[in-house]
């Protein structure tokens, strides 16, 4: 289906075929500006779980909004790949942390993103959401919502009952950077066609899924900001602004937390690749963070990792004893296939985040400077008796991230993604 047919529509393509369009197809379209609706708490939305332990300059509140070009009274802009989600920047927020070794730290963060606000693409394929009788897409595997995907909504089951909320804070107080859950809420109306309908209605109506265990809700998260390495790597029109935003960012957490980072600024080659330097850091961290706890994330690609090196969507995030597939954990030189994924789908983040840097013209370093950086993350966090307790091998887990790496960063290669292909297709070993 061609790019021309979605910019000026013969027909109004089926909600199946607008499902069907990846986020990384539209990832370049330009963001366009919706109209979102405040939702009321107590007639339209109630609070299920918060953590009362954030400290920001606004409410949890705030942020419950939903699409409605009928009714919609505050516009927004819809950024890609960001589909069930909007974002706002300078919102300060923080919370004390408390660490593994006893120790309290503060940890900030400057944006915020509420997700399962409403089905994104028509918006930026420039056709209207009113136009559609549902927002429901049968799902013949039967693995979303009881075999139904609610396109731009999220249930009660997708943010785990409401425990992302524990499980963000956990894994941030165990030194991994990435999102913090700051609230879920439950949907008790939302607007169709500038109306406002109880969710038992629009179940009835088949807007929704028509099943009564579906329970739409809102997560309000915290980022210290929720634009991609992808929005950087595909926008041409956005690419220096995103990096612009990301040196800010980068900017304010060095001052916050008194880190002895000089202030980087566009323009200057030489403080542009601290920058660089210090988030090729901050991702060796998280790798060596994961391996410590024994965590894997499964789909560590560029839209995930933010422009702050932090790992989107702790949903996937989970420890290898509870992992099913026995293929993700089964083991290379004592090394988990899951770990391996994680360590290859993060090298071409990285190098994509390079690649984006050289077109928008920064100074990135050179490779071996970030390799050096990078490991020096890494092996300030890798612990070799908790990787130990995981049952698995550190010297390996550390050589097979050093062969990635270099293979991947430093030498240019490729390695072939896991989904259709096996460790063996690598032409590595440990």
């Amino acid at each position: 289906m061609s790019e021309n047919l979605f910019e000026q529509p013969v027909y109004k393509p089926t909600l199946e075929e607008l499902d069907g369009i990846s986020g990384r197809e539209i990832e370049s379209v330009e963001s366009r500006s919706e109209k979102f609706l405040h939702l009321e708490k107590g007639t339209d939305f109630e609070v299920r779980k918060k953590n009362g332990r954030v400290v920001s300059d606004r409410n949890l509140e705030d942020f419950i909004v939903f699409i409605s070009p009928g009714s919609g009274t505050e516009s927004k802009i819809v950024e890609a790949p960001h589909w069930r989600a909007i974002n706002d920047s300078d919102v300060r927020s923080s919370i004390e942390i408390s660490n593994p070794d006893g120790s309290v730290s503060k940890d900030h963060f400057y944006g915020v993103s509420t997700k399962g606000i409403g089905y994104l693409k028509p918006t930026v394929k420039g056709l209207n959401i009113e136009d559609y009788d549902s927002w429901a897409v049968q799902d013949k595997e039967g693995v979303n919502d009881r075999g139904y995907k609610v396109l731009g909504l999220i249930s009660k089951e997708e943010v785990e009952g409401g425990s992302l909320v524990e499980k963000s804070e956990r894994l941030i107080g165990l030194g991994l950077r990435t999102e913090l859950y700051w609230g879920t809420a439950e949907l008790k109306r939302l607007p169709f066609r500038g109306q406002m309908m109880t969710i038992n209605e629009m179940r009835d109506k088949n807007i929704i899924s028509p099943k009564k265990t579906y329970t739409p809700y809102e997560v309000v998260r915290l980022f210290k900001m929720n634009n991609r390495i992808a929005e950087a790597s595909q926008s041409d029109e956005r690419r220096l602004e995103l990096f612009k935003k990301a040196f800010d960012v980068f900017n304010l957490e060095t001052r916050d937390k008194g880190l002895f980072l000089p202030k980087v600024v566009i323009g200057n080659p030489e403080l542009e690749k601290i920058f660089f330097e210090e988030f090729f850091k901050r991702m060796g961290k998280n790798m060596a963070t994961l391996l410590n706890i024994g965590y894997d994330h499964g789909y560590m690609h560029s839209a995930n990792v933010t422009l702050a090196a932090e790992i989107a969507d702790v949903g996937t995030l989970s420890p290898w004893q509870k992992e099913k597939d026995k293929d993700k954990i089964k083991k290379y030189s004592g090394v988990r296939r899951s770990h391996l994924k994680d360590m290859r789908d993060m090298c071409y983040g990285l190098r994509m985040l390079l690649m984006a840097a050289g077109h928008a013209g920064l100074n990135a370093g050179d490779r071996i400077a970030l390799q050096r950086a990078f490991f020096e993350g890494f092996s300030d966090v890798f612990d070799v008796k908790q990787i130990k307790t995981q049952k698995t091998d550190p010297t390996n887990a550390a050589t097979w991230m050093e062969k990635i790496f270099d293979t991947v960063i430093v030498k240019g290669g490729h390695l072939p993604p896991l989904l259709h292909n096996e460790i063996e297709d690598w032409g590595i070993s440990v």
